[in-house]
């Protein structure tokens, strides 16, 4: 008959000493072995970090063929559109775009860089103003799409801050961008006036009928002298002759630096003229401005002319740019081309 086993006695003394000792390295290294393996596990199944780059790799092949830019913000959407050996607008009849503007927003945007990795949680789109606005969200969407309609790329941008955030509607990552944008919020960034635009240096006298009040006249004999009033008599008589030079240069010159938040084809206005203006330049091209108010706004259209030949090519350019349209004046340029006898006075009135 067998003797049943007895378990072994833990040794005492030094000899038990080493063998506890030995025992918590072996288990010291056996947990160590499994945090390495449970490790080398956890990032096996982990997704790969984001990595950046290019936003919009496919345009930086065939930018040279884009063919159009669709750009949509949450209170509006226009597109800017090749039309033969231009670019226009569209929604605003076909208004012309610069190449120079086209060429800037597709250098911008082939430059695009995903610098930075954001969220990838949809719930946080909007946090960072990248939910679609297709799908009633904050952001501003761009589609380029080539010749024959294909989409050639596509971001939701966002400025915040300083930083430019962007994703591609297709997926979830969001990112921290590097590059350069041009404005994007309304068409009205699009609607260049520089053709229309006549240097204040130019202008010796302007005959006003303003929208409310009496006409007057205003003529200076060089750049270089403050605008006087000429008409109406009476309040020349209590100017002496001369006006406060701000105002009366303003008034004069408002087409120097104005600005337009809409246009359409001149056609278009259905209201009738409220107000006019004729400017003449020291060097004989007259500009005839007429003002209309529609749609709560104050609408203008411009016309060239010149009894000089020498002037001939720039009646011409300037008809080819202006005849065609009509333009709703920015409020910050409104003030100067609206101007009435009152505001170049100093609100001076005759007596009695």
């Amino acid at each position: 008959m067998r003797r049943a086993l007895r378990p072994t006695m833990p040794l005492s003394g030094r000899a038990g000493r080493r063998w506890r000792a030995g025992l918590i390295a072996g288990l010291a290294l056996a947990a160590l072995v499994v945090w390495a393996l449970s490790a080398l596990l956890v990032r096996a199944t982990e997704p790969p970090a984001p990595r950046g780059g290019p936003l919009l790799p496919d345009l930086q092949r065939v930018a040279g063929d884009a063919a159009e830019v669709r750009i949509t913000t949450p209170t509006s959407r226009f597109t800017v559109r090749r039309s033969q050996d231009r670019w226009i607008i569209p929604e605003k009849g076909g208004y012309p775009v610069t190449d120079q503007r086209v060429r800037a927003l597709l250098a911008g945007l082939e430059s695009l860089e995903a610098r930075r990795p954001l969220t990838a949680d949809p719930a946080k789109f909007a946090r960072l103003g990248l939910d679609d606005p297709l799908e009633g969200g904050r952001g501003t969407r761009i589609d380029i799409t080539g010749p024959r309609g294909a989409l050639v790329g596509a971001l939701v941008v966002a400025r915040r801050d300083g930083d430019l955030f962007a994703r591609r509607p297709a997926e979830t990552q969001t990112w921290v961008a590097a590059g350069t944008l041009p404005p994007l919020d309304s068409a009205a960034a699009w609607i260049a006036v520089d053709a229309v635009r006549i240097p204040a240096s130019r202008i010796a006298r302007a005959e006003i009928v303003p929208l409310q009040g009496r006409a007057f006249v205003l003529q200076r004999a060089d750049a270089g002298q403050p605008f006087a009033l000429l008409r109406p008599l009476d309040w020349m008589a209590l100017a002496g002759g001369g006006v406060a030079g701000s105002p009366a240069a303003l008034a004069a010159t408002a087409i120097a630096g104005w600005s337009a938040i809409d246009v359409k084809p001149g056609p278009a206005l259905v209201s009738p003229r409220a107000g006019v203006q004729r400017l003449v330049t020291f060097d004989g091209l007259v500009i005839d401005v007429a003002f209309h108010v529609e749609d709560g706004a104050v609408w203008v259209r411009l016309d060239a002319q010149s009894a000089d030949p020498a002037r001939a090519a720039e009646v011409q350019a300037f008809d080819t740019a202006a005849g065609p349209w009509a333009w709703a004046i920015a409020p910050d340029a409104a003030g100067a081309w609206l101007a009435t006898l009152d505001t170049v006075t100093g609100n001076a009135a005759p007596a009695g």
